[in-house]
């Protein structure tokens, strides 16, 4: 059984080569030419990692956002686009329904709020229900307890009767 062995990339030192490279292979991102820095360079935002500027990928934005190189694959907005993409996104299913809210008449708004109303006191009633059920079913096991108590008595009664009787 032979190992296989997979080809690593070679290590390109060459920061010019290594940025074009990268514009070719992502050219969607929009790196900026001459932006790649090495790993070691004063202020580096992410230490030890080479960074690059790409520009924003939304239509009239143009700022520009340093990442590491590692993160060009899955980075292609500037931050406020990016916080904007998601919000847009977690509020994507929201939007219809509180668009379709405010397009209720007045009436309609009526109409749910005695709705609703009714499902309180629905609700109101069926706790009160489930609570006398529960009550009652004290009351009939009680009940059941005596009637229990009074045939033993009863039974043991007429046993000591039987028993003065001689029979």
């Amino acid at each position: 059984m032979t190992k296989t062995t997979t080809a690593k990339t070679p290590k390109i030192e060459n920061l010019d080569v290594k940025e074009a490279l990268l514009a070719e292979r992502y050219p969607e991102r929009g790196i900026v030419p001459g932006s790649l820095l090495p790993a070691d360079f004063e202020g580096n935002p992410f230490p030890g990692k080479q960074t690059l500027e790409i520009t924003c990928c939304e239509p009239g934005c143009g700022e520009t956002r340093r990442i590491a190189t590692q993160d060009l694959f899955q980075v292609s907005r500037c931050e406020a686009c990016t916080k904007a993409a998601k919000r847009a996104k977690k509020n994507a299913g929201k939007a219809p329904r509180k668009a379709a809210i405010g397009k209720l008449t007045e009436e309609e708004r009526d109409a749910i709020r005695a709705l609703r109303e009714e499902i309180e006191i629905l609700k109101g009633g069926r706790l009160i229900a489930e609570k006398a059920a529960h009550r009652e079913g004290e009351m009939a096991e009680a009940s059941f307890e005596f009637e229990l108590k009074s045939e033993e008595a009863r039974i043991e009664r007429e046993a000591r009767e039987d028993e003065l009787a001689g029979v």
